[in-house]
């Protein structure tokens, strides 16, 4: 009888010790088809720095401008920026199929077609366009700038004075305010660079050619080739529900950055209607969801800094600041474990 109760007992212990093996074997189940979610909705968008980023055969350049426009109409402001420039564009247009006509190619201007893109897949998809253009060509963007089609800068007067002699720049204003916008761009060489504009972005000491800021509106964003590894790609993962998370989720990941992301000022910064696009939900909650699977879960506690203030007034800008010897341990290791 002794014997039967002690046989009864390591059965029970037995059965125990399955069923907990396999809540432990579904739950690592479940959370790794989850991953492959992720993993399956951006796969499509994952980009590779270049592997030439110090080959002595690749000659750095400045920027390259990443359009996401509707038509052909709307990307001609772009082909006339290039032209009078001398500056590489790519334009993807999302409803006009004249765009992949290759004719319309030059030198300086690339125009792709991707119908039904979202703002998320098209950045993404324009990226790895001026990747593969730089192994094509064999240069290096120092910066890659992202712009909505109805983007203009123009600067106020009296940076135009002050600058218009000094770059020795014969342009329109319409375009002048792109070439300093640039020049800041290699004056300071920030991670990431936007501008002033009203009702966004910092408010305060837009006196100063350059702000500190936490926060920045996505219609225009320049980042520095060393830090798109970290930054880029775009996740789409949320694109049928709120096309703002994707740069929700961005926004998170440039807290790694705190104090040497900038903001450009002495701009009157115009930017027309956009076309109608999904908005469900917070976007805060939904980046908030993958934290630690597409963002390091320490940049949590952080997050107030994004939110309630654009501007960072602990922080000073300081041009060629060493910002890739300031990223945190926990910021290059998460760079580590997305690759």
């Amino acid at each position: 009888k002794e014997k039967a109760m002690k046989g009864i007992e390591a059965g029970m212990l037995a059965l125990v010790l399955f069923c907990v093996f396999s809540i432990l074997v579904l739950r690592q189940f479940s959370s790794k088809e989850e991953e492959d979610k992720i993993r399956t909705k951006t796969s499509a968008n994952t980009i590779v720095n270049s592997v030439h980023r110090d080959s002595k055969d690749f000659k750095y350049t400045g920027s390259i401008y990443l359009v996401l426009v509707k038509d052909y109409a709307s990307g001609e402001f772009w082909q006339q920026l290039a032209r009078k420039k001398a500056i590489d564009v790519l334009i993807l247009c999302w409803s006009d199929s004249k765009c992949a006509n290759t004719k319309l190619n030059t030198e300086e201007v690339q125009w792709l077609y991707s119908p039904n893109t979202t703002w998320t897949t098209g950045r993404n998809q324009l990226l790895r366009s001026a990747q593969q253009r730089e192994k094509d060509q064999h240069k290096l963007y120092q910066y890659y700038i992202f712009t909505d089609s109805d983007v203009r800068l123009n600067l106020i007067s009296s940076k135009v004075e002050e600058y218009k002699d000094k770059l020795a720049s014969g342009e329109p204003d319409s375009i002048f305010g792109f070439r300093y916008f640039e020049h800041q761009l290699l004056e300071y060489q920030p991670p990431f660079a936007a501008t002033n504009m009203t009702g966004h972005n910092c408010q305060e000491n837009t006196d100063h050619t350059a702000i500190a800021i936490a926060y920045a509106d996505a219609c225009f964003n320049a980042f520095h080739r060393e830090a798109i590894d970290f930054l880029l790609p775009y996740v789409s993962y949320y694109d049928s529900v709120n096309w703002w998370t994707s740069q929700a989720i961005l926004e998170y990941r440039l807290l790694c950055f705190r104090g040497y992301r900038l903001q450009f000022n002495g701009f009157k910064f115009e930017e027309g209607e956009h076309k109608k696009y999904p908005k469900g939900g917070s976007p805060w909650n939904q980046a908030r969801e993958k934290m630690g699977k597409l963002i390091p879960s320490y940049l949590y506690p952080q997050e107030a800094n994004l939110q309630q203030i654009s501007c960072v007034k602990d922080r000073v800008a300081q041009k060629k600041a060493r910002w890739q010897e300031g990223l945190s341990l926990e910021c290059k290791n998460f760079v580590v474990k997305s690759e």
